[in-house]
């Protein structure tokens, strides 16, 4: 299958990474020389990954090599490592959806190369500007600009960015930009997690009220103030509960997982959007911790997470933000039997946030609710002096 199929019948906007830009040129145009020193100007700021596609056979390993010696013998796949690095070298056809996995820790992904694919790309010139000639027979898609000397820029098509070749800095703000603006289309939704059973509570504890009304009510209103769209997650039997009925639901589809049933749920209901998640037994959470998890939010990671108080570096996974590319390492995580938010979000690369107080403090035992309300009704007392 190919990916302008795959493209096509399943909306997929990216081929390799959902931030991604590809270096098209003839060869001696000098592709490689612009990225490797994009990548140094970027390096310590971002995790970026390389991707070439060559027209001719290549060769990672040489003659004399263990895996070089195995391959040949007719190994199908090759796999080395040490305590830096791994490779691995497979032959056939790459499937596409192993491949994208090997990126997903990227920031994003610079491409060399697939100049006729959908990726956005920036067209580097040759030195007799023989790519402009073929694209009045075949225009090129997607072209966010060019990278062309003084001469060869006077030919260019209008309307189009344009940067001579030495130009890094501005060539790297462009590709930065770029970026940046295309996180900012991505949709962002908010999700309350009010699934659970409150087994030690004995009582369902999206219902109780530490706010004037019910918390479930109380979340959902927090998240309407910075989300384009709400959504209640639960179980199906909770549709009809006072409280819930009057909300946007989600039903959990993945069952018996906790509240990652209801995350995941959400996110391969719509995999397009980014989800900040609120769970119902956060009492302390207010306007000022959700404001500052979105300002802080980095798109590019796998979530945007405070971390824990009690567990240094640990992350606190029902209070997050997760971004649309984590739905595939949830659902490797899942395949490995592991189950635990925290546990998922500590493996990935993700944005963590140092918290001022244990805002994040969750409640679960009637004793626990006596206390918080008791604390909270005291603090709203002070802000009104």
């Amino acid at each position: 299958m190919s990916y302008t199929h795959f493209d096509k019948h399943h909306n997929r906007s990216f081929q390799f990474h959902p931030f991604e830009v590809a270096f098209c040129g003839y060869s001696h145009s000098g592709k490689t020389t612009l990225i490797t020193r994009l990548i140094r100007e970027l390096a310590k700021d971002y995790r970026i990954g390389y991707i070439k596609h060559d027209i001719h056979s290549f060769m990672m390993d040489h003659e004399g090599k263990d895996t070089f010696r195995v391959k040949s013998s007719g190994a199908q796949t090759a796999f080395i490592s040490d305590a830096q690095h791994w490779a691995c070298v497979q032959s056939g056809h790459y499937d596409f959806v192993a491949y994208g996995q090997l990126f997903l820790e990227n920031d994003f992904v610079f491409v060399e190369g697939y100049k006729r694919s959908d990726i956005p790309k920036l067209v580097l010139v040759d030195e007799k500007a023989e790519i402009l000639k073929s694209e009045k027979d075949k225009p090129l898609t997607h072209v966010l600009g060019y990278i062309a000397d003084k001469d060869s820029q006077k030919k260019l098509p209008q309307g189009k960015a344009c940067f001579d070749r030495d130009d890094i800095q501005g060539i790297r703000q462009f590709v930065l930009s770029h970026f940046y603006e295309s996180a900012k289309r991505i949709p962002f939704y908010g999700l309350v997690l009010a699934g659970g059973k409150s087994t030690r509570m004995k009582k369902d504890k999206s219902l109780l009220d530490y706010h004037g009304k019910k918390q479930v009510v109380h979340c959902f209103d927090l998240l309407s103030k910075i989300c384009g769209q709400v959504f209640l997650s639960n179980r199906e039997g909770q549709a009809q509960l006072a409280g819930h009925k009057i909300l946007p639901q989600i039903h959990d589809t993945f069952l018996e997982i906790g509240p990652l049933g209801g995350i995941l749920t959400a996110m391969t209901r719509s995999p397009e959007a980014a989800w900040l998640v609120l769970a119902c037994d956060l009492p302390f959470v207010n306007d000022k911790v959700l404001k500052t998890l979105v300002e802080r939010r980095n798109p590019f990671k796998m979530a945007t997470a405070y971390q824990s108080v009690e567990e240094h570096r640990l992350p606190e996974p029902l209070c997050a933000i997760y971004e649309p590319k984590a739905i595939s390492r949830i659902i490797q995580f899942l395949s490995m039997g592991i189950i635990c938010p925290r546990t998922i979000l500590a493996h990935c690369d993700i944005q963590l946030l140092a918290q001022d107080e244990s805002f994040l403090r969750n409640i679960n035992t009637p004793r626990e609710y006596t206390e918080a309300v008791q604390w909270l009704r005291k603090d709203q007392r002070k802000d009104h002096r």
